[in-house]
């Protein structure tokens, strides 16, 4: 967010920029939130960090490269399990958990598509494509949100959902576990 500052100065209007950085962090039942100038947020999220005991992320800085890039560990893994119609990304092979296969859904909508924000619409597309016959997904969602596995955004309809570091790595963890167990995957 930046907000601007307008001064009158000899007739005319100068619009100065006073960098706003607003931040929303949840890890389990741990929430920041700051606004500020990014000096002062900074500090913030690094008390923040301090407190959940997490030092060891203390000395990192953030790189914009890396925020930006899609991983793409176990992508071979991922194009076994799953199978892309246009914005659906269904499973060939089921873990025998639906909370399992939700991870599997938004990595494979991350990796196969560079879909980072998944709606909730995508991912019951995806879950009756694989066979999967729920009528709501939220609950498991929601439970893999207080794990931390992933973040919601947005309210109602406009609500996506966005796997963590952690997430993604427990998602990795289950195509290679299920991508050697696959006939398919064995047969290539």
């Amino acid at each position: 967010m930046c907000v601007f500052k307008t001064d009158r100065l000899a007739g005319g209007y100068i619009r100065s920029a006073m960098a706003t950085l607003r931040v929303r962090i949840r890890i389990g039942e741990h929430e920041l939130e700051a606004e500020g100038p990014p000096e002062d947020v900074n500090a913030q999220v690094l008390t923040f960090l301090r407190l959940l005991g997490r030092d060891d992320l203390v000395g990192l800085k953030p790189s914009a490269a890396a925020s930006i890039s899609v991983p793409r560990r176990h992508e071979e893994d991922v194009r076994k399990l799953t199978s892309v119609a246009g914005r659906t990304v269904s499973l060939n092979a089921s873990s025998g958990s639906v909370g399992e296969d939700v991870l599997l859904l938004l990595l494979g909508q991350l990796q196969l598509l560079g879909n980072a924000a998944v709606a909730g619409n995508e991912i019951m597309e995806g879950l009756r494509a694989s066979g999967h016959r729920i009528p709501r997904a939220d609950h498991i969602l929601k439970r893999h949100a207080g794990t931390g596995h992933i973040v919601v955004t947005g309210k109602r309809r406009r609500r996506r959902y966005r796997l963590t570091t952690d997430g993604l790595e427990r998602a990795s963890n289950i195509a290679r576990r299920l991508a050697s167990l696959s006939p398919q995957a064995r047969s290539e």
